[in-house]
């Protein structure tokens, strides 16, 4: 009996380790992160299923129906002066960057590339507001990984 609930414990401490683990790592991103802007395409605003919640599309992602991604990979864009960034090129190889450029990575479901960030959830009763959002800010770090930390307007003010 004794050795079913030490293994109960060194399960429920290595679950809550991996856990801590990924909020620490999703915070480093959030604190030392570049930050990158990507523009938002037009989608419908709120989820009547899911309650207070923006589904989050973007604008510079390529999408075909004739050509098949990857289901994961890396993909570069550019960053203009305000960090505003468009899809350069997908990454096959790591391969130098510009000083305007940043890596991504994404996902694919074949047609369409997916980042980190697909969802926005606010307070119940502000979503009128984040329908201004025009960008969405993220914080990426060298390896593409992105914490979506904000939305922001068309002048890139940030909407609370």
């Amino acid at each position: 009996m004794s050795i079913r609930i030490g293994l109960i414990i060194l399960s429920l401490v290595a679950c809550l380790g991996l856990v801590n683990y990924s909020v620490v790592q999703r915070e480093e991103i959030i604190n030392t992160g570049r930050v990158v802007y990507l523009e938002l395409a037009p989608v419908d605003p709120r989820s009547l299923l899911q309650g207070d919640y923006m589904r989050l599309n973007y604008e510079t992602f390529p999408r075909s129906y004739d050509q098949a991604y990857s289901p994961r990979g890396i993909l570069v864009i550019t960053l203009d002066e305000q960090n505003i960034g468009r899809f350069s090129h997908f990454e096959y190889g790591e391969q130098p960057l510009a000083a305007n450029q940043q890596r991504l990575k994404y996902r694919s479901n074949g047609y369409d590339v997916q980042i980190a960030g697909e969802s926005f959830f606010f307070e119940e009763g502000t979503g009128e507001r984040f329908t201004a959002g025009k960008y969405a800010e993220f914080r990426v770090n060298a390896a593409g990984e992105l914490a979506l930390v904000g939305l922001r307007d068309k002048d890139l003010q940030l909407i609370k």
